[in-house]
C-alpha cells in the first residue's frame, strides 16, 4: 500500500515528510525581496487600506437625490 500526503495548496502528491514545492518557493521569494522594497510594498498596502477605509466612511453616509442622479 502507498502512503502520500497531498498539498492543500496546490495538490501535489508528496512522499511522507517531503516539504511540497510551492512551499520552498514562497519561502524563498520572501527571503529574497530587499528591505527597502518590502517597505514599499507594506507603504503602498497601508495606504490603500487608509482609502478603503476612506470609501467606508463615505457609504455610510446617506446620499442626497443630487448625489444619486
Amino acid at each position: 500500500m502507498a502512503y502520500y500526503s497531498t498539498c492543500p495548496d496546490c495538490g501535489s502528491n508528496l512522499d511522507p515528510g517531503e516539504p511540497c514545492a510551492c512551499q520552498v518557493n514562497r519561502h524563498q521569494i520572501m527571503i529574497t525581496i530587499p528591505k527597502s522594497q518590502y517597505d514599499k510594498m507594506v507603504k503602498s498596502l497601508d495606504e490603500a487600506m487608509q482609502q478603503i477605509q476612506e470609501l467606508k466612511g463615505q457609504l455610510k453616509k446617506p446620499l442626497t437625490k443630487l448625489e444619486l442622479n
